[in-house]
């Protein structure tokens, strides 16, 4: 999908798997806020529109849910 760097946000995504469950964890977000035209993920964090927009107001499960996305989408990126 892109050449970006993402080590940042794998460091994150082990950060978050080290994480008790229930505790709120770090945004993915990784300031570059482009969408991809066909799959509509952000060019930095994976996520798409509707999972930016409502982080701030996601519960712990939720925002956990969106990282297991997160992790699916960039390793199909690989395939």
């Amino acid at each position: 999908m892109n050449n970006l760097d993402h080590t940042t946000l794998l460091k994150r995504m082990q950060r978050v798997e080290r994480t008790p469950v229930g505790e709120w964890l770090p945004s993915p977000c990784m300031s570059v806020c482009s969408m991809h035209p066909q799959t509509g993920w952000c060019l930095g964090c994976y996520r798409n529109l509707a999972e930016i927009a409502e982080w701030a107001n996601m519960s712990p499960h939720q925002q956990r849910d969106v990282w297991n996305n997160i992790h699916q989408r960039m390793a199909s990126e690989t395939l």
